[in-house]
């Protein structure tokens, strides 16, 4: 705990703010004397100074100041906070002194005074939003600063004329910068994190929250208030100095008001113009990291990367929009989706079934998981892909999920699933899960929650990450297992194993008996993929025809020992499901390909146009499973074979009943691949996905799930970059002219589903 500042030490601001009323006083008197008034703007001019000084001594005699400061500095922060006050009080002669001039000479001195002081105040803003949290500050370059300035300036020249040319309002907007620093600062402390444009939206919220904290005030927080203090006494001498002579009647004093907001609305319209004109990410090369914001805020300044968040932040309004249409036409696919596959004898079987038994349901979003065997030249090397993966022999579907990313970005993949959400429409650079709140959004933890499920989110990994802390809650999720739960856990390829975080569901599941949703989020397999950081003996040493780029070799290999390890660990979930007294469903998918699938496409493919359907779409693909260890009505009396798994990764058993070892696995793979019947995998979107497990296993199914399912029938994968039409072939997102009408549908219910609920 942090030693707090003695409380002797708050008699400093006590007696400076003695001396400033003493100041106070002797001007209003005098002022009384000579005019026979009281100068109540004078007086309103130095309460801000009297404020900070209170402030400062409540704090210190509440024990919120640390000790560091010691009495020297807070003496010094204290008397420097009341001389700046006292000075305030000079104003009325420097506004008559200008008053004296001839009017060219007191609007040239008027103007120039103004904007030399905004510009003066805009320039230690900056400093002021970043000093309480920023490091990093010194390093931060001319131009990302340069533009904090300009929107400083823009919003003090909104507030200057919105106050009829006084420094009113300007003293509002600075003291709102100054506190958004200092908010940050305890952001960062309390959450690690960045402040969002999404969480404005969550000011309440916050405030309730951050009140559960224990607040101490730092050095740097105390020796930023004179400099507040200085700003503040700068513009109090923002003050229009009128003669005598200036017309004072009502109609006068309108036509002054109606040109000063007439003014402000110019600015605001030119500052709006910027706004919408220059994309800071892409004309000033002024972004943000989309999974570490707070890294980018310490790069590139508050001000510069807040604004290019806001930049990313709307969701676009399809053309021609409204409500009522995208109610209609979400309707009219619903009916379509009824009358198909919503009346097979199948699906109601099902939903008969699902809502008898009420089984749980876990998700397994994988790390990096692929088949690479896909790429011809891998599976020519003797590379067959997650073989038990691919013959596990009741599997309800297997097929390819179209993802939006590659190498990175795993939290989209996890959005879309969980949302029903496309990349595709809400834009392929954004992350949303850091740019907006969840609250509204009906996801589906907050469905099956709000139906009895207990909702369970897991990631193995720092809460902090892509800010799953905060989304996971607004999602609806009952629990977060982040890395405190996995202290001790076993790990492969330096990150935790995905066995722990199967035995973490397993644990759930056999000591809860209501239904469970469990979002399982693994890290296993997450790159870099180092020589070292997998035994020697896992990596099959496959090498395909056509790489030359070592590294590559080295990163492959290592990487396909991760796929085994991932493979062999699902046998092993899924045999232990099987053993299970109760029903469960399983989907089980990867979120995105390896960082190097890009190089590795297109060296295999150097004759194909890269900027082609079928190349570009080819690395954002991976694999994705439906299972239940429970048997489908209307599926056949048919049992599934045995799938024993006892004894660890390198010796478990098989989907069918063989055992292998880490040397067998490939041949055993094969083998039982060969000996099952051949299957048509479907392609299916990420955004589709929860949807189509809800379908399979008779889940009830909302109107925009239904049309999104019956939009498959023309569109059967929608990512960000492309789509797989219902004619077999791929297209790019901005030329997939067959399907544009069923696209633009999308779009429409999308936006009503979704992008109407995400703030």
């Amino acid at each position: 705990m942090v030693e707090a500042t003695p409380t002797i030490y708050g008699l400093w601001p006590l007696f400076s703010l003695f001396l400033l009323i003493g100041g106070m006083s002797f001007a209003c008197v005098r002022t009384y004397q000579q005019h026979k008034t009281f100068d109540l703007a004078l007086i309103i001019s130095a309460l801000p100074h009297a404020a900070l000084l209170i402030a400062l001594a409540v704090l210190i005699f509440n024990s919120q100041v640390e000790n560091e400061p010691g009495w020297l500095v807070i003496g010094l922060v204290s008397l420097s906070i009341s001389a700046l006050g006292a000075l305030t009080l000079l104003r009325p002669l420097v506004a008559k002194r200008i008053a004296t001039l001839s009017q060219t000479g007191r609007i040239a001195v008027t103007a120039l005074r103004d904007s030399s002081i905004i510009l003066v105040v805009a320039i230690l803003g900056v400093c002021l939003i970043e000093a309480p949290w920023n490091e990093e500050m010194a390093t931060i370059g001319i131009l990302p600063f340069l533009v904090a300035v300009i929107i400083l300036l823009i919003a003090f020249a909104i507030a200057y004329f919105a106050g009829q040319r006084t420094g009113g309002l300007c003293a509002l907007v600075l003291l709102g910068v100054a506190a958004l620093g200092i908010i940050q600062h305890y952001v960062i402390e309390f959450k690690a994190a960045a402040i969002l444009p999404s969480d404005l939206l969550a000011a309440g919220t916050a405030v309730a929250v951050g009140s559960g904290y224990e607040i101490t005030i730092t050095r740097t927080i105390v020796s930023i208030l004179p400099l507040i203090a200085l700003c503040l006494t700068l513009l109090s001498l923002i003050w229009p100095a009128r003669p005598e002579s200036l017309p004072k009647d009502l109609r006068s004093r309108a036509i002054r008001v109606s040109i000063n907001l007439a003014a402000a609305a110019l600015v605001i319209l030119i500052g709006q113009g910027l706004y919408h004109s220059v994309q800071l990410d892409r004309d000033l090369q002024i972004g943000y990291s989309r999974w570490d914001p707070l890294s980018s805020y310490r790069a590139s300044g508050f001000i510069p990367v807040f604004t290019s968040i806001l930049q990313d932040f709307a969701i676009k309004v399809p053309e021609g929009y409204t409500a009522s249409e995208a109610d209609e036409l979400t309707e009219r696919l619903a009916a379509t989706w009824h009358e198909g596959p919503g009346a097979t004898p199948e699906r109601l079987a099902a939903s008969q079934y699902f809502h008898e038994q009420t089984p749980s349901i876990i998700a397994i979003m994988n790390e990096t998981f692929s088949d690479l065997s896909r790429f011809p030249a891998l599976a020519e090397a003797g590379y067959t892909g997650p073989v038990l993966f691919n013959s596990i022999p009741d599997a309800k579907e297997r097929g390819s999920l179209l993802v939006s990313v590659v190498g990175g970005g795993t939290a989209n993949t996890e959005f879309e699933f969980l949302t029903g959400a496309s990349m595709a429409f809400v834009g392929s650079s954004k992350v949303p899960y850091q740019l907006y709140r969840f609250n509204h959004l009906q996801t589906l933890p907050r469905v099956l929650g709000e139906a009895g499920w207990s909702t369970c989110a897991i990631h193995p990994q720092f809460g902090f990450n892509y800010n799953r802390a905060k989304v996971y809650p607004e999602m609806g999720f009952d629990t977060f297992l982040d890395d405190h739960a996995f202290v001790d856990a076993p790990t492969y390829h330096n990150w935790t194993s995905d066995r722990a975080t199967y035995d973490a569901i397993l644990d759930r599941l056999r000591n809860n008996p209501e239904p469970q949703f469990v979002f399982d989020v693994t890290m296993q397999n997450h790159g870099g993929y180092a020589a070292d950081t997998v035994p020697e003996k896992d990596k099959p040493g496959i090498v395909p025809v056509g790489i030359d780029d070592e590294g590559i070799i080295s990163e492959l290999n290592v990487y396909l020992a991760c796929m085994q390890r991932s493979d062999e660990d699902l046998a092993y979930l899924i045999e232990e499901l099987r053993g299970l007294d109760r029903p469960v469903a399983l989907v089980f998918f990867g979120d995105h390909q390896p960082s190097f699938s890009k190089p590795l496409n297109d060296a295999l493919y150097p004759d194909e146009d890269e900027e082609s359907a079928d190349h570009l779409l080819r690395i954002y693909e991976t694999p994705y499973l439906i299972w239940t260890n429970y048997e489908l009505q209307g599926e056949g009396s048919s049992e599934p074979e045995s799938m024993p798994a006892e004894g660890d990764n390198d010796g478990a058993k098989g989907t069918a009943g063989f055992t292998y070892t880490a040397d067998e696995h490939a041949a055993a793979g094969e083998e039982e691949a060969a000996e099952a019947p051949s299957e048509e995998r479907p392609v299916i979107g990420a955004s589709a996905l929860a949807a189509r497990l809800l379908e399979i296993i008779g889940a009830p199914l909302s109107p925009y799930q239904q049309a999104q399912l019956a939009l498959r029938q023309e569109l059967p994968a929608v990512s960000a970059f492309g789509i797989q039409g219902a004619d077999g072939l791929k297209y790019r997102l901005d030329d997939a002219r067959p399907w544009t009408a069923a696209l633009d549908s999308f779009q429409h219910i999308h936006y009503r589903a979704i992008g109407q609920s995400l703030r």
